[in-house]
């Protein structure tokens, strides 16, 4: 039986195959954007001519990861400020807003907006309906913006004017969950 692992986030090159002299805890060299709790295990058995492989991960427990690893993975994956408001958007209007809007850059009322998206400054109304009535979006929205703000590079993306007027919302929110 020949057991091999490797970080998720890596090529499979990257393995490393694990013997009965392997001790201690596996080491990779990773970004820390790459840095992930995620295994992949492959096991190869043989007997003869015959050779089964088989794939399989797990999440594992994550002990000395970058401590703002999430916040620089966010940053790597929303590359600018079209693609943070296309996210909050989703988050925000779930089903209500159409994969065509998304796509030709208009709206519901037909009209085109900056971004191929809603403009910027119609931000606002999703998000107070879902301060409102769906908590749990707001909540992801809330999640997303709070980790962006702990980065320059995240406050940049936000929509301009979002980071002044979050600190105002999330305390209504607060008070409204509460």
């Amino acid at each position: 039986l020949e057991l091999s692992l490797w970080p998720a986030s890596l090529p499979e090159h990257s393995r490393i195959t694990l013997t009965p002299e392997t001790s201690g805890s596996p080491a990779f060299k990773a970004a820390p954007t790459q840095v992930t709790a995620f295994l992949v295990f492959m096991a190869t058995a043989s007997a003869g001519d015959v050779s089964v492989t088989k794939r399989f991960a797990i999440r594992a427990l994550l002990e000395g990861g970058p401590p703002n690893r999430s916040e620089l993975a966010l940053d790597s994956l929303l590359k600018n400020r079209g693609q943070v408001l296309r996210l909050l958007l989703i988050l925000l209007e779930g089903e209500e807003l159409g994969a065509a809007e998304l796509q030709t850059g208009t709206t519901k009322g037909g009209g085109p907006q900056e971004y191929g998206l809603l403009k910027h400054s119609n931000l606002l109304e999703p998000l107070l309906r879902a301060m409102h009535k769906d908590h749990a979006a707001f909540d992801s929205v809330a999640r997303v913006i709070e980790d962006l703000l702990k980065t320059d590079e995240g406050q940049q993306k936000l929509p301009p004017g979002l980071s002044q007027l979050w600190p105002a919302l999330s305390l209504v929110a607060a008070e409204r969950h509460a």
